[in-house]
Parts: structure tokens; C-alpha cells; sequence
């Protein structure tokens, strides 16, 4: 993708646009896997990083934040999903924040809020989140929660919670069922 970009902007202003881009570089992956977007001056989203510590109480840290990104999510996508529908499925990226969070027994929790460019999009990511579930469980985890905008399941060790809002979706994966719903009845998420 990274030669594609360069090609692209060589295209449209020769290797001046190429140096351009030294001074002004992508913000996002999704810049450089769209050119058309880098071009267009079109940025990431600004999203919040979740606020989830104060719900799980002490001993949660928090271990890492960041943004995944539309490669990383199209990446964690095609781990289950064939890569073209992972493609699609991450291709409306607007912006993402996500918080990694330990417990002192070594337990991970998961939380990811992406904004995306049109509620379709949100859409779409919401439904191959669905099938990425179906193939990772192997049918495995119960689905405690379902409604047309939300899903939860619980497996051994797991709790996956996955919630579609317009044009935003929120994803908790944690190790157990009470630390899912204490941040997701805070609201942290």
C-alpha cells in the first residue's frame, strides 16, 4: 500500500508531491491505503480514549492506548473473515481510540470505540463483527445479549460485548462477564 501511495501522489504532482508528502505525512493508515483521502486533506477522527478504570476498580491498570487504525482493524478483521469482506468491513474507518487494561492476576481487558465515516459503514463493520464471533466461538459462547444494535457473548474465560450507535461502534472483550458490564454500566465505554 505504502508504493501504491507514493505512485499516487507522484501521479498527481510528480516527485515534488512526493516530497510534500515528507513534510505533511499521512495521519492515519487509512490516508495511505486511500490516497484519495490524503489528498482530499480528509483526517482521522478525534475520538476520546475509553475511560473504563474507575468502573473495574482498584487493581485494573491500564496497560496501553492508542489507535488501531483502518490496516490493523482490517488485520483483526481477516484473522476470521475472508480478506476481502475484512477489507470492506474496515474500509469506512473514520477514527478509533483503544485502552488495553491488566488486572493484577494477569487478566486482559479489551476496549475499542470506533468512529466511523457514515452510519453504513458502522453498519457494515457491526455485521462482520458478527461472523468474525460465529467463526472464532465455533458456537461455543452463549449469547447473552441480543438485540438489533448489540450483542454479548460469554465463552469460558471470554466475554465479548460488540454495540453498533449510529455512526460509532464499541467493543469490550474481557476475561468474565462482571468486568465486561462494570464498564459498560459506567458508561465508560
Amino acid at each position: 500500500a505504502g508504493a501504491e501511495f507514493v505512485f499516487r501522489l507522484y501521479l498527481e504532482g510528480g516527485f515534488e508531491a512526493v516530497n510534500r508528502a515528507f513534510q505533511n505525512p499521512p495521519q492515519s493508515t487509512e490516508q495511505v491505503l486511500h490516497p484519495d483521502r490524503y489528498l482530499a486533506g480528509d483526517p482521522p477522527r478525534a475520538t476520546p480514549p475509553p475511560d473504563v478504570e474507575a468502573a473495574l476498580g482498584l487493581g485494573w491498570m491500564r496497560a496501553d492506548e492508542g489507535v488501531l487504525g483502518e490496516l490493523l482493524t482490517g488485520v483483526h478483521l481477516g484473522a476470521f473473515l475472508p480478506g476481502e469482506r475484512a477489507k470492506e468491513a474496515a474500509a469506512g474507518w473514520g477514527g478509533d481510540r483503544y485502552a488495553l487494561l491488566k488486572d493484577p492476576g494477569g487478566k486482559d481487558l479489551f476496549v475499542l470505540v470506533t468512529l466511523w465515516d457514515t452510519p453504513g459503514d458502522a453498519a457494515q463493520f457491526f455485521m462482520a463483527y458478527l461472523n468474525l464471533v460465529d467463526a472464532k466461538s465455533l458456537g461455543e459462547w452463549d449469547l447473552v445479549l441480543e438485540t438489533d444494535s448489540a450483542r454479548h457473548w460469554v465463552g469460558d474465560g471470554i466475554s465479548v460485548y460488540l454495540e453498533l450507535d449510529g455512526d460509532k461502534t464499541t467493543l469490550a472483550i474481557g476475561p468474565d462477564r462482571d468486568s465486561v458490564d462494570a464498564i459498560l454500566g459506567a458508561g465508560g465505554a
